[in-house]
This record gives C-alpha cells, structure tokens and sequence, in this order.
C-alpha cells in the first residue's frame, strides 16, 4: 500500500520499528543519525506514525552529530529503506 512521499505503509513501519528498538545507549538516542531518519518518517509517514516518530524526537540543542560509529545501525537502516522505497517507484 503507497504512502506519503517514502516508502509503503509497511516499509516505513518496518523502519520506525528497528529505529525504535535501537537506541541502546543515551548517545544513539541523540545522535542525527538515528533522530535524522526520525524527521523523515515524520515527513513520509501517516499520522500514526508520524505521531509515532514525533514522539521519539528530541529538540536540535539535543542532538549530537554522527559519532562515525562503524557500523552505524540507524543509518544502515535508513539507507535499506531508501534504496526500497527507490525501488518500488521504478
């Protein structure tokens, strides 16, 4: 089922999901990594779920930026989720 401007209702889901379940340390809640592909599930997202990722979002004065952490899980989900999302418009 097409959603928003991303991915499909489940793809995003998906997403928001493995987002939600990762931050095991204060510094992965506030990095832009994780809180970046937040804001673009706010954006792409129904209103459950941007509802959803609001909720996990932190103010900018928060945030921190990329620690380099290798590998980086939120950004290695974000990008699977952009490379489906181009996929399903081709």
């Amino acid at each position: 089922m097409p959603a928003g401007k991303g991915g499909t209702v489940s793809a995003q889901t998906e997403l928001f999901e493995k987002l939600r379940a990762w931050p095991n340390e204060e510094r992965c809640r506030t990095c832009d990594c994780l809180q970046g592909a937040l804001t673009q599930l706010e954006i792409d997202g129904d209103g459950q779920l941007k509802a959803l990722a609001a909720k996990h979002r932190i103010p900018s004065e928060q945030m921190h930026a990329c620690l380099g952490c290798d590998p980086c899980p939120p950004a290695e989900f974000w990008a699977e989720y952009v490379r489906e999302s181009r996929s399903e418009k081709r």
